[in-house]
């Protein structure tokens, strides 16, 4: 056996023949993870059925979560029958779920351009080979998706460096560079993935159950709540506030990107006069702290110019446009403070924001269908994000918010596909798919040590946001409307509803844990929430999201620093 972090046999001779655990940093200078090895079927000394055994109870008893399970095989070998009896097992033990945290992971890959091209005449690339596996394990286990696949050449880490130097000769730099690629692969798919709680199957469909039943008795109350946590998630700040000018009130106040919507209370049904709430629209605005007046509190303005302000005081400026200028009281000097920073912030937008208003421009100006088609020129290689939060904001329409009846949405998913991590489901029940999201959720929150009975509680109310918003009536409403938006000219271009070829709802629950690099590689790229459409490109839109904004300093002082460039360098943003 060698002295690597776990002991490899070179001979005939099983060499682990008990599940052993260590704690070490990945790659010995990454992140602690917990690596478990478990002794294969096929042991030389006839231990098949014990293992099997012990394999079961450290996972159940020991390990409890696993964030991937690598099944290793020899890319020189079949699928043979001690592994698919191993896979019948865990399936039979703790249900196909347990496949979405696997990765096949082949060894005796050879790199060497040589081996790559006689594979490709061989028809066994990369793409065959996983191909082949995962239509194997499909026919094995029954379930309806891949595995990823990663290819590794074992010589790279156990030979010295003279003996890879002679092997690879002159390509050794591109193959260690393939292997550093194919390891980095399994790094971010263990990072990735929702830790997998390895629950008897029947545990398993008792907590299933238990949530189902919960799930069930929260739809069945068929009331519209007061609060909607998908929207929430747009939200910079919200709180009580007295409204000075232009009329006095005490108002419930929620700023998002762009603009304040102020309520007569916290149930944001209802404005401070009546009807739908109260709009501010901070395009183009400036907020900032009023002088303070004895007895009259914390206050601060949001205003937007209307003329050349260098010449006179924020007083006389002010005093000359009371139609755009909004006075706001705070109880405490820190609040209010908070609430400056955050409306100065909510103020700006991405890069691509003002190509897009540019955009939009000539789309409205466009005469023919010539000019309209030159107008789409600008866009048409990028991604466009629309949020949510901007078309309610647009359409001004309170029925968008209202939660459809349940007999509607059960309608809607009868008819529809939903993804969720990767799972296909067809025409779910509400209380199906419900449960499906409270249960993702949980393990999300287990595998953070965060969970509790509340918490549950608020992934139940999240999961019923979700899934009015899977519904084709309230989503497939609100994405034709966004397409209204951006792209309807009346004397030119209609826009039609068309429910062929339509792809399947995607529901995905991040891991807290996951980084940029982590949710790119596995496609799940988080292009963040301006509040305003922005295309996936744009940088500058990540720094705009509404996690870096809650994530501000707000007690620390600010400072802005400025560096010079070279006007010959600027150039219009949209070139």
């Amino acid at each position: 056996c060698s002295n690597d972090l776990f002991a490899v046999n070179h001979n005939m001779t099983s060499c682990t023949r008990h599940p052993r655990a260590e704690v070490r940093a990945w790659r010995g200078r990454g992140t602690l993870m917990r690596c478990v090895d478990m002794p294969g079927l096929l042991d030389s000394e006839g231990r098949d059925g014990s293992n099997l055994e012990e394999i079961v109870r450290v996972l159940k008893e020991e390990v409890k979560l696993v964030s991937a399970f690598l099944i290793v095989l020899s890319a020189l070998d079949k699928l043979n029958q001690s592994i698919k009896d191993m896979l019948e097992k865990l399936k039979d033990i703790f249900d196909r779920e347990f496949l979405r945290n696997a990765m096949i992971v082949f060894t005796n890959w050879d790199y060497k351009k040589r081996e790559e091209r006689r594979r490709q005449r061989n028809g066994s690339t990369k793409e065959q080979k996983a191909a082949e596996i995962n239509e194997k394990l499909r026919e094995l286990l029954g379930h309806d998706f891949d595995c990823p696949c990663v290819f590794l050449d074992n010589r790279l880490n156990f030979w010295i460096d003279e003996d890879l130097e002679e092997e690879f000769e002159a390509e050794l730099e591109d193959v260690q560079r393939c292997f550093e690629v194919e390891l980095e692969n399994i790094y971010m798919f263990a990072r990735s993935r929702v830790p997998f709680k390895c629950l008897h199957i029947d545990a398993a469909r008792q907590e299933k159950q238990a949530v189902l039943v919960k799930v069930k008795a929260a739809l069945e109350e068929d009331s519209r709540r007061d609060d909607r946590l998908v929207l929430q998630g747009a939200d910079f700040i919200r709180g009580w506030l007295n409204l000075r000018w232009p009329r006095y009130n005490k108002v419930w106040a929620v700023l998002r990107r762009q603009h304040i919507l102020v309520f007569k209370d916290e149930r944001e049904i209802e404005g401070p006069g009546g009807g739908g709430p109260f709009e501010i629209d901070l395009m183009d605005c400036i907020c900032g702290v009023t002088r303070e007046r004895r007895l009259l509190g914390y206050n601060f303005s949001v205003y937007r110019p209307v003329k050349d302000a260098s010449q006179s005081s924020f007083s006389q400026e002010v005093s000359v446009r009371s139609e755009g200028w909004y006075e706001f009281r705070a109880d405490s000097k820190d609040e209010r403070n908070r609430w400056v920073l955050l409306v100065q912030e909510a103020t700006q937008v991405s890069q691509s924001w003002s190509r897009i208003l540019r955009f939009y421009e000539r789309l409205e100006c466009s005469e023919s269908h010539v000019q309209y088609v030159s107008a789409i020129e600008q866009i048409k290689d990028k991604t466009l994000v629309i949020p949510v939060e901007w078309v309610y904001q647009k359409y001004h329409q309170k029925c968008l918010l209202e939660v459809l009846p349940r007999k509607q949405v059960e309608a809607d998913l009868g008819r529809e596909d939903i993804v969720l991590d990767g799972r296909l489901l067809r025409n779910p029940r509400p209380e199906e798919l419900c449960a499906e999201i409270v249960l993702r959720l949980k393990a999300v929150m287990r595998s953070s040590g965060s969970e509790d009975t509340q918490q549950e509680q608020t992934a139940i109310a999240f999961s019923q946001d979700v899934l009015h918003s899977c519904a084709r009536t309230v989503g497939g409403d609100i994405t034709l409307r966004a397409v209204y938006l951006l792209f309807k000219i009346p004397h030119l271009v209609h826009c039609i509803a068309d429910a062929t070829n339509t792809e399947p709802v995607d529901v995905r629950v991040q891991h807290p844990e996951s980084n940029e690099e982590i949710i790119r590689a596995t496609q799940m790229r988080h292009i963040g929430s301006t509040g305003l459409p922005h295309f996936t490109t744009d940088e500058s839109a990540l720094n705009l999201d509404v996690k870096c904004v809650r994530s501000m300093a707000l007690d620390a002082p600010q400072e802005l620093h400025g560096s010079a460039l070279d006007l010959l360098k600027w150039v219009p943003s949209y070139e």
